[in-house]
């Protein structure tokens, strides 16, 4: 039996949780056919600035004890091709 592969072009369906259990259908779907959203609606996002050594090195600050957190805003996430 053969089977059709989608090309690189091409979205995998899945049903069921997306966290937990989800399971492909065996459908594919062109991607320039897809309206791209975000996997969730968010109303921040919390982050934890992993290379302030290497930025503090390089500026001549001070390396601070903690490491650096930053808030962005929920206007901040887009989706994929915006």
């Amino acid at each position: 039996m053969a089977i059709d592969m989608p090309s690189e072009d091409a979205l995998h369906v899945h049903k069921g949780n997306m966290f937990a259990s989800a399971w492909p259908t065996g459908e594919a779907i062109s991607t320039p056919a897809l309206i791209w959203l975000t996997p969730c609606q968010p109303s921040k996002m919390l982050a934890l600035w992993n290379n302030f050594h290497q930025a503090a090195d390089k500026n001549g600050w001070a390396i601070p004890a903690e490491p650096l957190y930053f808030a962005k805003s929920s206007s901040s996430f887009c989706a994929r091709g915006v």
